[in-house]
């Protein structure tokens, strides 16, 4: 609550909104020959000599106040579902929703060996990686571990002992029927973690792989690393820092994405974080 209302970005942009308000309504009294004067003095019910500068100066600065006011209640109200942002050209929209009901991409956040075995130890049930796994049957989960095993391939280490996990880089990507499985996290001791500086890495691979993927049609994703995720080198992150980065990181990529990319956040953390902050991004 306080986050939005010391954003010094929207009481900019109020400012010059009702200042161009004002400005507007002050050429129309002009042009119609009335003045605040007049209009104060038939409010009064008196003349114009009667009323004082101190009494017009303040109507002039309470007016402008309720107009400044209201022009900043109502940006906040416009964007409390949700906003566009324009990022290279790139329609990003940030909304509030349920990543599972969409028919776009879904970009799902897994582990960097992809596992499969949802067991609230390696992976969580009340994960993104999780409920993905647990959507699918039994046929399309011997798809998804078909995939993982020839794209183990790729990157398998050949000095390696049988049976090791292969890790894939982070960033990652392996699409399977409207989805893109997303390499995101490393898992040592029971814990899904990485480093920021990895997070920003991955991220940035990552707008490679989608690129490469996306078949020219729109990407939606979660927001990544607000989930279980933990950072060795940051204390905390917050949700504002993540979603700052996550627009950073495509503004600063080279990839040429022409499709709307929609970034998802559940109810909770929509209220924690200052869109109108993000407009700067």
């Amino acid at each position: 609550m306080w986050e939005w209302v010391w954003c010094k970005k929207l009481w900019k942009d109020s400012t010059i909104v009702a200042f161009a308000i004002l400005g507007i309504v002050s050429s129309v009294f002009t042009v119609v020959g009335v003045s605040i004067g007049d209009i104060l003095a038939y409010g009064f019910n008196t003349t114009i000599d009667d009323i004082g500068w101190a009494t017009r100066f303040f109507y002039f600065v309470a007016s402008y106040a309720v107009l400044l006011l209201t022009t900043v209640i109502q940006k906040t109200l416009n964007l409390k579902n949700g906003i566009t942002l324009k990022i290279r050209g790139i329609q990003v929209n940030i909304n509030q929703g349920d990543i599972f009901s969409t028919l776009n991409w879904k970009v799902i956040p897994l582990t960097e060996s992809f596992d499969v075995h949802v067991d609230d130890v390696v992976i969580a049930r009340n994960s993104l990686h999780g409920k993905f796994i647990e959507r699918l049957n039994a046929n399309e989960l011997n798809e998804v571990i078909k995939l993982i095993e020839i794209d183990y391939q790729k990157f398998e280490d050949k000095r390696s002992k049988p049976g090791k996990r292969c890790k894939r880089p982070l960033g990652h990507v392996i699409p399977y029927n409207g989805y893109m499985m997303l390499a995101f996290t490393r898992f040592d001791d029971n814990q899904a973690h990485l480093s920021y500086s990895d997070y920003i890495k991955c991220l940035l691979e990552m707008w490679k792989s989608i690129s490469r993927h996306y078949a020219h049609k729109p990407i939606v994703l979660p927001l990544l690393g607000s989930g279980i995720t933990r950072f060795d080198d940051r204390h905390e992150i917050s949700k504002t820092e993540l979603l700052e980065c996550m627009l950073s990181t495509l503004k600063t990529s080279s990839e040429n994405i022409n499709q709307p990319i929609t970034i998802l956040l559940t109810e909770e953390v929509i209220k924690e974080i200052n869109l109108y902050k993000l407009k700067g991004v």
